[in-house]
């Protein structure tokens, strides 16, 4: 009897054991996913930010260029406001050369 006993209790202990190792399996088995899920993770969110960053620096050289024609276009625009300023004020002094000549002939 004490026999059977004895057996009894190694083989309840065999598969509490057993099933602990299951368990711990199964345990392990999600870690390694949740693992790999993360992995991904942080690859597409490397990705992202590559990607991210070139589409910025993409933006930023446009703007650059952008503003550099801007500048351009605004120094071109007073030379040619400065120019016709001049143009002006040499018509207007070749107006007032016509008019001393003609005063010089009256007097």
């Amino acid at each position: 009897s004490s026999g059977i006993n004895a057996e009894y209790g190694v083989k309840t202990q065999l598969h509490t054991l057993r099933s602990a190792v299951e368990t711990i399996q199964a345990v392990q088995e999600q870690h390694t996913e949740q693992i790999k899920s993360t992995d991904e993770q942080q690859e597409q969110l490397s990705s992202s930010h590559d990607s991210l960053s070139a589409q910025l620096t993409s933006e930023v050289e446009q703007l650059r260029e952008q503003l550099a024609s801007l500048l351009q276009m605004s120094v071109e625009e007073e030379k040619k406001e400065k120019k016709e300023e001049n143009n002006e004020k040499e018509e207007e002094n070749e107006g007032i050369r016509e008019l001393l000549i003609q005063n010089k002939e009256w007097t």
